[in-house]
């Protein structure tokens, strides 16, 4: 099985991130957008992170941007949180479900694997499993194909592992991801979101 960390706290912190994260995002999309918007920003701010590592990922050198890559880190988060909520599920629940699996479901990427692996290995499982549910929303919203609900959560619990564990091989923990990105919302969305404010943004710095 999984050796996920476990921990009510932990769990706790987890949930109680989301809660935060929530209040700035936009309330006044239809459900089905809330998802495809979700999805987009996974896409972006998995676009920013292979940026910011790619010397490491093309010439295996180390980062000299880490904080850098841990507020995109952040960002990322925050669209998982998103996305969680968009299927009325929680952080806590989505993580504790990746410790039933020795194998990533219908993929031979063992866990052990992807908890372990370097930066570019976990990135590369990171873009299979976005990939996956940006492209079974695309199906859902314009395709009408019914949605699996287990299986994309599924997805977002180890979208969530690997965010975690790229953060470890630069020495940041979970909370430190959390933390940093609380500070860099609430500074840029004091109000909760506005399309004002998300134009004429004041960057965290």
């Amino acid at each position: 099985m999984s050796t996920v960390v476990l921990g009510e706290k932990f769990l706790t912190m987890l949930d109680k991130y989301q809660e935060s994260a929530m209040r700035t995002r936009r309330k006044d999309l239809k459900l089905d957008l809330q998802k495809l918007e979700a999805c987009m920003g996974l896409c972006g701010e998995l676009s920013e992170i292979g940026e910011l590592l790619y010397p490491e990922l093309r010439f295996k050198s180390s980062l000299n941007k880490s904080k850098e890559l841990v507020l995109e880190l952040g960002d990322l988060l925050w669209y998982t949180a998103y996305y969680t909520a968009c299927y009325g599920s929680r952080l806590s629940t989505v993580y504790m479900d990746t410790r039933n699996y020795n194998f990533i479901p219908k993929t031979k990427i063992p866990v052990y694997e992807f908890e372990k692996s370097s930066s570019d290995e976990i990135y590369k499982m990171l873009s299979i499993l976005i990939g996956e549910v940006t492209d079974l929303q695309k199906k859902s919203l314009f395709h009408k194909h019914v949605i699996n609900a287990d299986f994309v959560l599924n997805r977002v619990g180890f979208i969530l592992i690997g965010i975690k564990n790229i953060g470890a091989k630069h020495n940041f923990t979970l909370k430190e991801i959390m933390d940093l990105n609380t500070v860099k919302r609430y500074a840029r969305y004091p109000n909760g979101f506005t399309s004002k404010d998300s134009i004429n943004r004041k960057e965290y710095k």
